[in-house]
Parts: structure tokens; sequence; C-alpha cells
């Protein structure tokens, strides 16, 4: 994985990530708002990303050594924003 091709790779396998969370969520009878991702590395960057896909997903997120592949942008509305290179 290189800066290059990080956001591309993660967003291939996001829906299938979010759909095991989701699936959890359902199994446990675990709410989104009760819902914590905790994740390391890698596993940070999923979680991370995971909320800019599906804000809906968990009310926090833990990460240790991780970061968002893209950092989002947060608009007036205080939702997530794609970042527009134009400036």
């Amino acid at each position: 994985m290189t800066e290059e091709n990080r956001q591309q790779r993660i967003d291939a396998i996001m829906p299938t990530f979010i759909e095991i969370v989701r699936y959890w969520q359902e199994k446990s009878g675990v709410s989104p708002l009760a819902t914590a991702l905790i994740g390391f590395s890698q596993g940070a960057i999923m979680s991370l990303e995971s909320i800019k896909a599906a804000p809906d997903l968990a009310s926090r997120v833990i990460a240790f050594n991780g970061r968002y592949a893209t950092l989002p942008e947060t608009g007036n509305d205080g939702h997530h924003h794609s970042p527009d290179p134009r400036g």
C-alpha cells in the first residue's frame, strides 16, 4: 500500500467492513450509539475511514498509531465532506 493508492484500496474494502460491523451490531443487539470502534495502525485507519463513509456506524473511534487516509472536511452543516482540491 502506498500513499497514492491508500484511499482507493480502503474504499474498495469499506463496504465489507461496514457490513461486518453492522452484522455484529445486529447479532449482539448493540446500537451504533453504543458502538466504539477501536483499532491499531491499519485497524485505526479502517475505523476512522468507516465513520467518514457511514457517520451513523458508531458513536466513537479509538485509534492507536493510525490516521485518516484522507482528512475529512467539515462544512457549516456539521457533516463531513470530501476535500475539494481546488481550495
